[in-house]
């Protein structure tokens, strides 16, 4: 291989792998919005799991009741 052989090679390669960290860094950008956004929906979902808690709670209640009776 000649000298300008290995260095058109060379760039090449180069070439690819900034296009690889280009990618790369897009999809960490990606995945930094994910993550606020999860993060941000997660006293949602507490607030849900509460409120689900409480009509089972609720639920059994009754069912306790109407089977007493």
């Amino acid at each position: 291989m000649s000298g300008s052989a290995t260095s058109t090679a060379k760039e090449r390669h180069y070439a690819h792998l900034a296009a690889q960290l280009e990618t790369l860094s897009g999809n960490i950008v990606d995945a930094q919005h994910h993550l606020g956004a999860a993060a941000s929906q997660t006293r949602y979902i507490k607030s849900l799991g509460a409120n689900q808690a409480a009509m089972f709670m609720a639920a059994l209640h009754q069912v306790d009741q109407d089977s007493g009776s």
